[in-house]
């Protein structure tokens, strides 16, 4: 919820981008933390951009397509709910983030294994 109230606070991006598993590895977060950094954006725009620049030999980050397509997922996902968060309530727009997360099922299987969501 966080970050669909804040694309800025890098923080919470990095806590649930991988929350359940979306495919997007420590690798891929530290190349994105540095374009990040180089740009003087937010995580969440960081994975923005990188998905949107073609490797050309100029970009900053280059992407390998599954992990092009798992970063582009994750940031439909959130713009999709930001949106979302201007038309629904606000148990609407929960009801929304579990389906669309995932996180329902994670929290589930989580639960019944003693330990807590995002953690191992």
């Amino acid at each position: 919820m966080r970050l669909i109230q804040n694309q800025g606070d890098g923080v919470s991006a990095a806590r649930v981008v991988n929350v359940p598993t979306r495919g997007i590895g420590a690798r891929t977060m530290a190349e994105i933390e540095k374009l990040a950094r180089q740009r003087g954006v937010s995580l969440f725009r960081a994975m923005e951009i990188g998905v949107a620049e073609q490797p050309d030999g100029n970009a900053t980050t280059t992407l390998a397509p599954r992990v092009r397509n798992a970063v582009a997922a994750f940031v439909e996902m959130v713009n999709q709910l930001v949106a979302d968060k201007a038309t629904l309530g606000i148990l609407n727009l929960l009801d929304r983030l579990l389906e669309k997360t995932g996180i329902a099922p994670s929290c589930w299987t989580a639960r019944r294994k003693g330990r807590s969501v995002g953690r191992t």
